[in-house]
């Protein structure tokens, strides 16, 4: 298949998503999501692409795949999927700036699914020790394979500390934004 004939076939598909993270290899990779993957992250496509499988329903599912290994984590790209029709919808969340401007993203860092809650939060480490970074909670709409930003917290400013942070020091960097807020 040349580059022409699989950017065609990215042009006619149209994106999608599920709710019951498994981890999964290549094998149990869709094609056509694997095509797509290829597409957006060329340089880890290899034999043992390994990601998330999160089950919506019996047709549908999301795909939550490494797309590279940046200085402090693992970008990941995910994607929704409807086995029947073959559509895909590659899930994008949005994140905000110090400047306070929004903006979306298919960037996945740290990513993190919770089947209970319908919710995935990424973590985006500003440096090695994890004193400075985002935190998105996110939660999916079912209906339209969509991610809703519920809450943003950042620490823009890194600290001099050593060793990993706890997921509790996460949940005491300050509120950016809060949906009802």
């Amino acid at each position: 298949m040349n580059v022409k004939s699989i950017f065609s076939m990215a042009i006619f598909l149209v994106f999608q998503i599920q709710p019951y993270a498994i981890e999964i290899g290549m094998d149990f990779i869709p094609e056509p999501v694997l095509a797509i993957h290829k597409i957006l992250c060329p340089t880890i496509t290899g034999q043992n692409l390994q990601g998330e499988k999160i089950d919506l329903s019996h047709e549908e599912q999301i795909f939550d795949l490494p797309c590279s290994l940046e200085e402090f984590g693992m970008k990941h790209k995910a994607y929704t999927y409807h086995a029947s029709s073959g559509r895909i919808q590659v899930l994008s969340v949005v994140a905000l700036a110090e400047s306070g401007v929004f903006s979306s993203s298919t960037d996945l860092l740290g990513s993190l699914w919770d089947e209970g809650q319908q919710s995935l939060t990424t973590t985006n480490k500003f440096n090695a020790a994890g004193t400075c970074g985002t935190m998105g909670t996110y939660i999916l709409n079912f209906q339209t394979k969509e991610l809703r930003l519920v809450e943003y917290r950042a620490q823009f400013q890194c600290q001099n500390s050593s060793g990993e942070p706890s997921q509790t020091q996460w949940d005491q960097w300050p509120i950016i934004y809060s949906e009802g807020n």
